[in-house]
């Protein structure tokens, strides 16, 4: 190529390179074909969606092409596209390859030169230039010339055609997400709108995720059929079994609350089914089993998941039968129970893998209800908050304490891997550890809760401190914080608060450090 040819090329790409307009620059590459190659004519030729769109067509007066799909030979751009490789002409009537090609004849074409826009393997279209007028316009130097421009222009189009797709699919996103933020606003108003039928005062927490569970129980509620609670442990599973059967009409009869997991395998059939006087040893009288102690009301069996197989069956044939055997017994017992079952498993999981039965699974999930986690109901914790914070006064008979904003807003960011027991415990902790006329702060949040704040141990009393000459720096330090932190204690009258404040760090790290010397015993 002649330098004053590339030199030339480099220039048009420099002035295709800064476009940002996918027309503009389409009808740039145009006025460029036809500059670079003194055609009559240029067409510039994509394909979208596996078909060919003419998207710019330039005379050599850079004025429009009307209709431009009936002015050139398709039969020359379908094969440039589908071949991926340059065609030229100087005679396309006379030219062998055009003979079925009723639009060379129709158009009386003379030069035709098309290439294709390729970005490596991909053909995103081509390049179509002729003169009707002369033979012999275009030649292997114009061609050579075009395959290069047509390399450049591909790249720039193939940018702004990405720019353009994400774009146009931000947009879709935005209306996407304007369309969900405007159902669940309309789901929100009318949750909010729906009264409760029941009292679900022992359950606090009233966002969008806790009010789906409780208009769920509202209709179910006076319904007999089983209930399968699913959640995380620590979601308040029995909570919700318990408003189910004291909404219900048997809450006037027994709610029996039974952990399947904390029973040995041995004992699950006594258990759950009764015994007789003298059936095994130590079977001193007859024993009523949950079924007969729940008899008339609710039995509640929690983490159903952990119950082995055989016992599975046991009580496939009590829920059943509505009878059971107890051990030693001779004669089947009638009982009239509502099941409500919970697991933080995934019983369908468990019972894919066989490890628990398929038809004892489809007849204690009739209905189920799935507690979120409390990380998907960060909207409930403040009021989560006040009320574990009431409850631990009332408990520890001291006054309520004020959650301080940075305290709070730790809370609701945590993620809270065991849920509202795990805050529950939190709370409990934080209030009985800090000063009774004193906030909870940042500071008096467990580490992990504390996060970033809180990820370098703090040195107390070691700034200068060189290593004796009979230890090591390390030994040296954890003497000088035992002693601050015992000087700290004792001018604060042992107030764990008040010290961490003199050496200023946080009562977390305070307690920590008084753990790792020794000096939590010593405060016992």
């Amino acid at each position: 190529m002649e330098p004053e040819t590339l030199l030339r090329l480099l220039e048009i790409n420099k002035r295709l390179a800064a476009e940002t307009d996918l027309t503009r620059l389409l009808e740039s590459i145009m006025d460029s074909v036809i500059e670079i190659t003194g055609a009559q004519r240029g067409f510039l030729i994509l394909v979208e969606d596996g078909k060919v769109k003419f998207q710019a067509a330039r005379n050599f007066g850079r004025t429009q092409v009307d209709k431009p799909e009936l002015q050139i030979s398709q039969t020359v751009v379908r094969s440039v596209i589908q071949s991926g490789r340059a065609m030229l002409t100087d005679n396309a009537a006379a030219d062998p390859r055009f003979e079925q090609a009723a639009s060379v004849t129709a158009l009386k074409l003379i030069s035709i030169l098309s290439v294709p826009l390729r970005v490596q393997d991909r053909v995103l279209g081509a390049l179509y230039v002729d003169n009707v007028a002369r033979h012999g316009v275009f030649g292997e130097t114009e061609k050579e010339t075009l395959v290069a421009f047509a390399d450049l222009a591909a790249i720039a189009i193939r940018a702004l055609w990405r720019q353009r797709q994400v774009e146009e699919m931000n947009r879709n996103l935005s209306a996407d997400l304007e369309k969900k933020k405007e159902e669940v606003e309309r789901v929100s108003r009318a949750l909010d709108s729906t009264p409760f039928r029941h009292d679900y005062s022992a359950i606090v927490g009233r966002g969008r995720r806790m009010k789906e569970v409780l208009l769920l129980l509202d209709k179910v509620i006076d319904t007999d059929m089983p209930v399968l609670v699913e959640g995380e442990s620590g979601t308040g599973k029995e909570l919700i079994a318990k408003a189910i059967h004291g909404g219900g009409p048997r809450r006037a009869k027994p709610f029996v609350p039974v952990n399947c997991g904390a029973i040995p395998a041995t004992l699950l059939e006594a258990e759950f089914f009764g015994h007789m006087k003298g059936s095994f040893t130590g079977a001193v009288e007859d024993r009523k089993g949950f079924f007969e102690q729940a008899d008339g009301g609710t039995l509640f069996l929690d983490e159903i998941g952990e119950m082995d197989q055989e016992m599975q069956k046991k009580l496939l044939r009590a829920i059943q039968e509505r009878e059971v055997r107890p051990v030693g017994g001779k004669a089947p017992v009638k009982v009239n129970v509502r099941l409500i079952c919970a697991t933080n498993r995934n019983l369908r999981k468990e019972m894919e893998a066989r490890r628990f039965r398929e038809d004892l699974y489809y007849r204690v999930s009739v209905i189920p209800v799935e507690v979120p986690p409390l990380r998907e109901r960060r909207e409930d914790i403040p009021e989560l908050v006040r009320h574990f914070v009431t409850r631990a006064a009332q408990e520890l008979k001291i006054p309520e304490k004020v959650i301080s904003p940075e305290a709070l807003d730790l809370l609701e960011r945590y993620h809270w891997p065991g849920n509202i027991r795990e805050l529950e415990n939190e709370l409990r902790k934080s209030m009985a550890l800090t000063a009774q006329d004193a906030e909870i702060t940042a500071d008096d949040l467990s580490l992990e809760i504390q996060g970033d704040r809180a990820r370098e141990e703090p040195v107390i009393g070691a700034a200068g401190v060189a290593a004796a000459d009979d230890g090591t720096l390390r030994g040296t330090v954890e003497r000088a914080e035992r002693a601050a932190i015992e000087k700290a204690l004792e001018d604060s009258s042992g107030n764990q608060t008040r010290a961490a404040k003199r050496l200023g760090i946080s009562r977390v790290w305070l307690r920590k450090k008084m753990e790792r010397y020794g000096l939590l015993a010593k405060e016992s």
